[in-house]
């Protein structure tokens, strides 16, 4: 079969050096468009390559890649990570004519679509070794913005999706929390503390604080109460456990507050704000519990 393709190569009229055969690869370089069509030949035996000014994969949803051959007999191979691929035809069996092939090949990858006629052929002269596609400046940046926009969506995405997990966890964990509760009883400490903020008007808020329950070893919830002797509304805008040391260095607790944010003139409204940190337990801090209103902080130390 070898000295048959070398006759057909012979009488074909390519050229020879001395007594050696010249065989040089043959490069055609193709403006890609959006759709984009041309013929190719192929010598059985012989392959080209088409390459491509980005990396190919079906997989990937930012350069989504896929190929199709309509005729069997020619055989596509690629590489993973790799931005080209080959097609080749087998010869026919020895001794066998040489007969002419035709299929179609699809190809769509980065919106870019191609409709090649492939045939086969026996005149070296016609093969060419290697098909390159370009791209314009402007469409290739407009690609790279096309993968970087959609880069940004799939990170988002992602993020959004694992946030999602994240507070699903979250709450998980608090509900497991709130039934370790209802499975045991607290201790209870009165701890019955008032302060008063007096206003310019002579109008007062007031907070008390009633008891503490401990759950276990963990978790401490403290009851209050703020009264609003005001002619306003009042709003609650922040709460918080502060630890307050013997040099007056004062330290904020990681806590939750759970309170009405909004109390009528005249009106009493109940809170609780809940803590785990151990520091609630140390004898060598105060515990200061602090509330923000529209009209103040009022702060209770025991």
């Amino acid at each position: 079969m070898r000295y048959s393709l070398l006759i057909l190569f012979l009488i074909s009229g390519v050229a020879w050096s001395g007594e050696a055969l010249v065989i040089k690869p043959v490069i055609k370089r193709i403006k890609l468009e959006t759709y984009t069509t041309f013929n190719v030949q192929l010598v059985p035996d012989l392959g080209t390559r088409f390459i491509f000014p980005f990396v190919l994969d079906e997989t990937d949803d930012l350069v989504p890649f896929t190929l199709d051959i309509t005729n069997p007999l020619f055989i596509s191979t690629r590489h993973e990570g790799r931005n080209s691929f080959t097609i080749e035809v087998d010869p026919p069996k020895e001794g066998g004519a040489i007969p002419t092939y035709l299929g179609n090949l699809f190809v769509t990858a980065a919106g870019y679509n191609l409709s090649i006629v492939l045939s086969t052929t026996t005149d070296l002269r016609q093969h060419t070794s290697d098909y390159v596609f370009e791209l314009s400046e402007q469409a290739r940046e407009d690609l790279i913005q096309q993968a970087v926009s959609k880069r940004t969506q799939s990170l988002e995405q992602a993020y959004q999706d694992k946030s999602a997990q994240l507070d699903r966890r979250v709450a998980e964990l608090a509900l497991r929390q709130v039934g370790m509760l209802a499975l045991s009883d607290p201790e209870r400490d009165a701890i019955k503390e008032e302060s008063i903020l007096e206003l310019a008007t002579g109008e007062q808020v007031t907070l008390y604080l009633s008891q503490v329950m401990t759950y276990g070893n963990r978790f401490k919830l403290f009851q209050y109460e703020v009264s609003n002797d005001t002619a306003d509304d009042l709003r609650i805008t922040d709460a918080a456990i502060l630890a307050v040391d013997q040099n007056g260095i004062t330290q904020k607790l990681f806590s939750a507050n759970s309170i009405i944010p909004r109390i009528e003139s005249g009106k009493t409204v109940n809170g609780v704000i809940t803590t785990d940190s151990p520091l609630v337990n140390n004898q060598d801090v105060s515990i200061r519990l602090s509330v923000v209103t529209s009209a103040g902080v009022v702060e209770v130390n025991w």
